[in-house]
């Protein structure tokens, strides 16, 4: 091996690691409930509204991500 095949390796290794993480962060973000996305989504909502997003609200929305996601 040469050192422009190492060169190469390691440059797509590391644009592989890149893609995954973006992807991953990207994913995240999605409004689904128990993603980081769905947090950012009510703390939207509760500022917006002025009043907190009730328990049984939230529950609602978690059976309905998880049933939706297992119809998937």
């Amino acid at each position: 091996m040469n050192f422009q095949n190492i060169e190469s390796m390691i440059y797509t290794l590391l644009s592989l690691i890149v893609l995954i993480s973006a992807n991953l962060g990207v994913m995240n973000l999605l409004p689904i409930p128990a993603l980081d996305g769905g947090q950012v989504l009510f703390l939207i909502f509760e500022k917006a509204m002025g009043r907190k997003v009730g328990k049984k609200i939230l529950e609602i929305l978690a059976h309905f991500v998880a049933n939706s996601q297992a119809v998937i």
